[in-house]
């Protein structure tokens, strides 16, 4: 592939981008094969597919990823064989149209957004937005991730076999209405989140842990929520393994938005969870938790559900 100073189309220039560029990407297919770093990316489309791959590679954005579709042709990144994504700024994706699909594949490798990751769908059909992360690879955000969707295909995120994500703010899911926000965790997956798992005032939005996939809460200055288990709609938070690790060291480092059902493992690591009689964890039947510590426990009700068996 070979770039333009002078805009889409234009004359090849002599060298790739450089620290200062700004680099728009349209209707090609680029494949980064060695270490690049430019000032700012974006990634559009509009009369054919559009493309960017880090192949073995690191590609260092020192501002934001911006990622638009509004075209019947697809746009996609695909990040493999232990390629790394960096992002000082943010990673703004944005679904305005079109049939194709939009989105991001990391078969093997890292990203990395130094503040904010914010999906968002307002009008597309056929396919959905969406991110996949497999094997070992990992995605960090530093602040909040946000799946915003106002119409169009979902907006969804797959986590599957040892991959990971870490959220350093909250996860927040906004939709007018069920199935169109979603984050599901397979195989053993895991997440972690230092603040908030946010629903909009509607509860729409589907978090799913599968498996032996693990969810984390390791606040480290603030309170932490455990959101309910029942959304709207049809829509809901799967627990399964779950891990409270909270080290404000606050006289109450987590409370409950409802009624939280735990399908797997409770471990309780560090922090004081406050209950109350409409607002607890329920311990499903099959599931187990720790007994804690005097710094790691829970304060207040909360429930076990007991397998039933009937004597041969």
């Amino acid at each position: 592939t070979t770039w333009s100073t002078i805009g889409f189309g234009g004359p090849a220039a002599g060298s790739p981008p450089a620290v200062g560029n700004v680099v728009n990407i349209r209707d090609n297919l680029v494949t980064v094969t060695n270490a690049q770093q430019c000032a700012e990316v974006s990634v559009s489309t509009s009369a054919a597919a559009t493309s960017l791959t880090l192949d073995n590679a690191t590609l260092t954005i020192n501002g934001r990823l911006i990622q638009t579709n509004s075209a019947n042709n697809s746009n996609t990144i695909t990040i493999q064989n232990n390629g790394t994504l960096a992002i000082a700024n943010s990673y703004l994706l944005t679904r305005s149209g079109g049939n194709a699909s939009t989105g991001l594949t990391l078969a093997s490798g890292a990203i990395t957004v130094g503040q904010d990751m914010i999906w968002t769908s307002t009008v597309g059909t056929v396919s959905a937005n969406s991110l996949t992360v497999n094997n070992a690879s990992t995605v960090a955000v530093s602040r909040d991730v946000t799946l915003y969707h106002a119409g169009g295909m979902k907006v969804s995120l797959t986590f599957n076999n040892t991959s990971a994500l870490t959220i350093g703010r909250d996860l927040t899911f906004t939709a007018g209405s069920a199935g169109q926000t979603e984050a599901i965790f397979n195989n053993s997956a895991t997440m972690s989140i230092k603040r908030n798992i946010v629903l909009g005032g509607t509860p729409f939005g589907i978090l799913t842990f599968n498996n032996t996939s693990t969810l984390t809460f390791d606040g480290t200055g603030n309170q932490q929520v455990i959101p309910a288990s029942a959304g709207s709609g049809g829509d809901a938070i799967t627990f399964n393994n779950v891990t409270l690790n909270n080290t404000s060291g606050f006289a109450t480092d987590f409370t409950l938005g409802g009624v939280a059902s735990i399908g797997g493992t409770l471990t309780l690591a560090m922090g004081i969870a406050q209950t109350t009689s409409s607002n607890y964890l329920n311990i499903l039947a099959g599931a187990s938790n720790t007994l804690g510590s005097s710094s790691a426990y829970v304060s207040g009700p909360f429930t076990i559900n007991l397998a039933s068996s009937v004597p041969s």
